[in-house]
């Protein structure tokens, strides 16, 4: 792993977009890019809100699901929660309500189980009769 490909990962963790662009132009230029400053570029991009060019980015390099991008990525393992997230945000897939709730209290989520609602009560009274 080169410098500038860590240098770019740690300002991307720290939302510092073009810090991080920074890097990755200076590794393009003496280096040939790998997966993995391909995989940043994405998500660079995807911070900037250029959602597009990002999945464009990740669909050439092949690095449009997790198992994929996982084995480009340079965060490590508690930085894959955040990887996902990034991933479903560029590529368009909605999370799921428990997922959502997970991230945004920063807890696992517990459902809790609905109330059960009683069916309308019956007449107890006797059909009347003629």
């Amino acid at each position: 792993m080169s410098r500038p490909s860590l240098a770019a990962t740690a300002a991307l963790f720290d939302g510092r977009t073009e810090r991080a662009l920074v890097f990755l132009k200076r590794l393009s230029k003496r280096y040939i890019p790998t997966g993995t400053d391909h995989l940043l570029h994405a998500l660079a991009l995807a911070q900037q809100n250029k959602l597009g060019p990002a999945r464009a980015l990740l669909e050439r390099q092949g690095l449009t699901r997790w198992h994929e991008a996982v084995t480009a990525f340079p965060g490590g393992w508690a930085r894959h929660r955040w990887l996902s997230d990034q991933l479903d945000t560029i590529m368009g897939r909605r999370r799921t309500a428990a997922r959502q709730r997970a991230t945004t209290d920063g807890n696992k989520a517990t459902s809790k189980p609905a109330a059960k609602t009683r069916p309308a009560e019956r007449s107890r009274k006797a059909p009347a009769r003629p």
